[in-house]
């Protein structure tokens, strides 16, 4: 099965199509090239950042941005069909090569614009993580580059933590909210470590494994990340 860069390769050149249909219905703003975060903040991805090409709805998502998550869409506004409690910008296209789940509804789901530090630094460990599943499920595992990528998603994780802490301080969340993003971080940390572990022993199933449930674990402290700060 290749790769998810080589499947990012292999749809460049659709990507480059589906950007100049969809460009025709985009603001001036959004084609200058410059790309925008995104969040999604629920749904199976949650916690996944999208690159798109403006800051407002619609804006077009390119696979060629997005390259861990294999995102191709647009961010889209509101709509009839997006009923509650998704009504919001929400995204649709494909991701990790999977088509859209609910192309009339509300696709993977909300997402957001955020530029808080500690919702960054939590996406980027998701990403760190997915880039390591990816080089252990492999016919030719990539061992050292899937410890580096479980190492700076643990360096992301403590940086996520410093800033929930600051944002407790600075009364963006309570006690009890930053109690519960911290515990899903030391339990997201914990099976990072213990991933690492059997990497070192050579147990790369095990490996695998814990990466998957670290990944889950990290979704599930961005999840209550953004109850906290929305």
């Amino acid at each position: 099965m290749p790769t998810a860069r080589a499947r990012v390769r292999n749809r460049v050149m659709v990507s480059a199509l589906f950007g100049l249909m969809l460009s025709a219905s985009l603001p001036a703003a959004a084609l200058a090239g410059r790309t925008f975060s995104w969040f999604l903040i629920e749904g199976p991805f949650v916690g996944d950042r999208l690159r798109a090409s403006s800051g407002e709805a619609p804006a077009a998502v390119a696979i060629a941005d997005n390259e861990v998550n294999e995102a191709q869409g647009v961010i889209s506004p509101a709509e009839a069909g997006c009923q509650p409690p998704a009504v919001g910008t929400h995204f649709h296209g494909s991701m990790y090569g999977m088509p859209d789940p609910n192309p009339t509804g509300c696709g993977w789901g909300r997402v957001v614009r955020n530029d808080e530090s500690s919702v960054e630094a939590l996406s980027r460990a998701i990403r760190e993580e997915v880039e390591a599943a990816e080089e252990l499920d492999s016919p030719f595992p990539r061992l050292r580059a899937a410890r580096r990528d479980v190492r700076t998603a643990l360096r992301k994780l403590d940086e996520a933590e410093r800033e929930v802490v600051r944002l407790e301080g600075g009364g963006r969340i309570d006690s009890q909210e930053s109690a519960e993003i911290r515990d899903a971080l030391e339990a997201a940390r914990a099976l990072d470590r213990e991933a690492l572990s059997a990497l070192d022993r050579g147990d790369e199933d095990s490996a695998l494994q814990m990466i998957r449930d670290a990944i889950e674990a990290k979704r599930v402290a961005f999840q209550r990340l953004f109850a906290a700060l929305l």
